[in-house]
């Protein structure tokens, strides 16, 4: 007989075969070992037993809001979240609520997502969702050229904070969503992007059984279209400003001559000054060239004329003052501070009167200038997109009005000094 209690192959039948208690009634065939019995067992075990990692963990279910912008654009925040979303799914280790799904809770709540990030209301709705955690986060323009994107995963059941990663990305826009948002849903799901495995290297063979099954592939999403987001310089850009402290000096220069017919001339010197306000705008061409545009509206607070001889000083001044201003500039940027210059025209007139202090004459008039001008401009830009900057325009051309009545030459120029406050778009 064999290891097992089987007969060994002698060329006799099983009845035939010897077996340990005689007399008694013998079926080989119904009687195996213990040993037999054993491995039978085992072997049935091994066949029912299913694969290492099938079915073992189900992928957890996230929902994943609109990231919170400062600093950036409400559009800009949209493009990065739908980014992430995608790529949190490519994961595989997620299953991500529909956005659809998300905005009709959202609503039905009359909560906004992005005011809801962090607080007890995004945990509501993910309970509402069944999603067992919710993504949070936060887009920071840190400078023209600098962001941040700093994101959270929370347990619904618990409100725990289970990882909180972040990314910062230097240069345009679009690089943050190709980059950097691939970069942070690898961080979230607590693995690094795959390099890949390297040249002329081969996998170790691990035995069929230890080898877990692929993960089924996430249900196609339709890929979001990136919201492209204007240059971190200048070009596309509309920046608006208001000038609550602009100074005006327009001046005259007039040659008149003389009564005798000699061909004299006499010259009159005025000066009409004050003080208002402006309002301005400017579109970046390119990161280097801007067009602008401005109106100055001010009260004339100051009047004196000149002769050669003599002046005459006048009281009780009063008038008004506009002037409209346009032109192109260079742009030079270096980080948040912007210096431009260039040049272009203008248009200024003057309405005023007064009263001569020596004989109490009252007296009134008009006058126009207009031009070329140069235009000197330093700004500085906040992280936030606004800026702050001093700015000033010298002007230079003819001069037209009741003052030039009766003249052979008039000329006149202008010089604007303002504060521009403004937002850039």
């Amino acid at each position: 007989m064999d290891d097992l209690g089987w007969p060994r192959k002698t060329g006799r039948s099983f009845a035939d075969a010897p077996h340990p208690r005689q007399g008694a009634m013998s079926f080989p065939l119904l009687q195996p070992s213990i040993t037999a019995w054993f491995l039978l067992a085992l072997g049935a075990t091994v066949a029912v037993r299913p694969a290492y990692g099938q079915n073992d963990t189900a992928l957890e279910k996230i929902a994943v809001l609109e990231l919170e912008v400062v600093g950036a654009t409400v559009e800009e925040g949209a493009a990065l979240s739908d980014r992430l979303r995608e790529e949190i799914l490519k994961t595989g280790r997620f299953t991500l609520v529909d956005r659809g799904q998300l905005e009709a809770v959202m609503e039905e709540q009359a909560l906004q997502q992005t005011t809801c990030a962090g607080s007890e209301c995004a945990l509501e709705a993910g309970r509402i969702l069944g999603a067992g955690q919710i993504v949070t986060g936060k887009l920071t323009r840190l400078s023209r050229s600098l962001w941040q994107v700093s994101a959270q995963i929370v347990d619904v059941r618990t409100a725990q904070i289970l990882r909180a990663e972040s990314v910062q990305h230097e240069g345009p826009f679009i690089g943050l969503i190709r980059q950097g948002m691939p970069e942070l849903a690898a961080k979230l799901a607590g693995r690094s992007p795959d390099p890949g495995p390297a040249a002329g290297a081969v996998s170790p063979a691990l035995p069929l059984a230890a080898v877990p099954p692929p993960a089924p592939p996430p249900p196609e999403a339709e890929p979001a279209e990136p919201t492209q987001a204007p240059p971190s310089g200048w070009e596309g850009r509309l920046r608006v400003y208001f000038s609550p402290a602009t100074a005006f000096t327009m001046t005259l220069s007039l040659e008149t001559e003389s009564s005798t017919g000699s061909g004299d001339t006499t010259t009159v010197d005025e000066e009409i000054g004050g003080s208002g306000v402006s309002l301005g705008l400017d579109f970046g061409v390119s990161d280097g060239v801007v067009i602008w545009a401005a109106s100055h509206r001010g009260t004339v607070e100051t009047l004196s004329v000149s002769f050669e001889t003599f002046d005459i000083e006048l009281e009780d001044v009063d008038g008004t003052f506009s002037a409209t201003t346009f032109g192109i500039d260079a742009v030079f940027t270096t980080g948040d501070f912007s210096f431009l210059v260039g040049g272009g025209l203008f248009s200024s007139s003057a309405t005023f009167e007064g009263t001569i202090v020596e004989t109490g004459a009252f007296v009134e008039s008009d006058a126009a200038v207009s031009g070329i001008l140069l235009n000197l401009r330093f700004d500085y830009t906040f992280p936030v997109g606004l800026f702050l900057g001093a700015g000033l325009d010298l002007g230079f051309g003819s001069a037209s009005g009741r003052e030039t009545e009766g003249t052979s030459s008039a000329s006149g120029g202008l010089v604007l000094f303002y504060i521009p406050i403004g937002y850039t778009f």
